[in-house]
């Protein structure tokens, strides 16, 4: 063999493997991701699955809370200048579904058949030379404690007013009616206490009037007593769902056709009160006005991207609100 025939069998043999890497390098990133849209989709499904079951179970008397904050400043653990987006709803659960009347695994657990649920979207931005590009994203869901206990100090700081009340019948412990001699409470010091998530009808205040069901201040009290807010924020109860998320909406449909979209391109605040049992609420209350402003359908969209091989997706999908009906006359 000639040193021609040879550098030609080189030059061949080198484009055949040329041509067989690029096939197999191909196939490989075609296969890498078509494995990651399936991991994306099953991630999509989780989350639909656990919006599904909290927005399903809803408890129409109770407000609805909807908000966006985009582009807050702040700085990162190192110092560094950040952005945030914030997109959230906050809306009571009742620990089974409004037609299943069997108890369940959770309505033994909790306390009480109702507890607050948060679903909130935080996302950073970081300067990148002289650019302000979106680094992370995530979900989060949080749901209340099924009790909160606490206990207040020796002393209540005056002038907090300390009522002469009898203790709570227990089993070793008289009737009030058949022993009128039992001391009564004049110190709530040392006295172990019991916080349930607080339905909340009026929305006016915000999505803050959660924690109006704390008694006191921690001069006062203890740390421990929070409110309903706070104990969403408990390490234990916020939970990650995903941190693939890049963008998050939300939005409905009203019971008077309205379209609401909330999401991080601007700022929005919405505030929905509870609805009465007897639909017609209190007198001279613009209540069907109230009613009208309900979601009917609530509608998410998201997007989910794998920041190793670069795929990007995006997902929507509806949601059925419990409880509403047409107007009546509509």
């Amino acid at each position: 063999m000639t040193l021609i025939e040879m550098l030609i069998a080189v030059a061949l043999g080198m484009a055949v493997i040329a041509m067989a890497w690029t096939a197999f390098v191909r196939a490989n990133a075609s296969s890498t991701r078509a494995m990651v849209r399936v991991d994306l989709h099953a991630t999509a499904a989780v989350i639909r699955e656990y919006l599904n079951r909290d927005l399903g179970s809803s408890a129409p008397p109770i407000a609805f809370f909807a908000r966006s904050v985009p582009q807050v400043a702040g700085t990162d653990a190192g110092g560094a200048p950040i952005k945030t987006d914030t997109v959230e709803m906050v809306f009571m659960c009742q620990a089974s579904r409004m037609e299943d009347e069997i108890s369940t695994a959770e309505q033994k657990t909790r306390k009480s058949e109702f507890f607050w649920v948060r679903w909130r979207f935080l996302r950073t931005w970081k300067d990148v030379n002289g650019v302000w590009v979106p680094i992370s994203g995530a979900l989060y869901r949080s749901s209340s404690s099924a009790a909160r206990n606490w206990i207040p100090k020796n002393t209540l700081v005056p002038p907090v007013p300390v009522p002469e009340t009898y203790p709570p019948n227990g089993a070793n412990t008289p009737t009030y009616l058949n022993v009128p001699t039992i001391p009564k409470w004049t110190n709530y010091g040392n006295r172990e206490f019991m916080n349930l998530p607080r339905p909340l009808r009026d929305a006016s205040g915000g999505i803050e009037s959660l924690d109006n069901n704390r008694y006191g201040t921690p001069t006062v009290h203890t740390t421990a007593d929070i409110g309903d807010l706070a104990d969403l924020d408990k390490p234990d109860n916020d939970r990650l769902v995903s941190n693939r998320i890049r963008d998050f909406a939300i939005g409905w449909q009203d019971a008077q056709g309205a379209t609401i979209t909330v999401t991080t391109a601007a700022s929005s605040d919405h505030r929905l009160d509870g609805l009465y049992l007897d639909v017609t609420g209190p007198k001279n209350n613009a209540y069907l006005d109230q009613l009208g402003k309900r979601p009917r359908v609530t509608r998410v969209a998201f997007n989910l991207a794998d920041a190793k091989s670069g795929v990007t997706q995006d997902f929507s999908f509806s949601v059925a609100q419990a409880g509403l009906q047409t107007q009546m006359g509509q």
